[in-house]
């Protein structure tokens, strides 16, 4: 057992979360593998007492692509301007 819902009226996508991270990862069909994508998006919350937006998990993947992008249009400016340098 991995969660209590104390809530009696829990919304479906909170059991199906429950029951999915009581699976431990396990994944069989390419269906269920995008059911646990989707599941990484979401954590729990305990003061609501339900499933919420992973929002550090967004943030973090912003901001890894945001340095991706700034490290591979530093290095093309890079690249021109000692191909230039060396032309001219």
């Amino acid at each position: 057992m991995v969660r209590f819902l104390y809530s009696l009226n829990s919304k479906a996508q909170d059991l199906e979360l429950a029951l999915i991270e009581a699976r431990q990862g396990t994944v069989g069909t390419p269906a269920e593998l995008v059911t646990f994508a989707v599941s990484l998006c979401y954590s729990y919350n305990y003061k609501e007492g339900m499933y919420t937006v992973n929002i550090p998990l967004f943030v973090a993947i912003g901001a890894l692509l945001f340095g991706v992008v700034t490290l591979s249009v530093s290095v093309l400016f890079y690249r021109r301007r000692r191909r230039k340098e060396g032309t001219a």
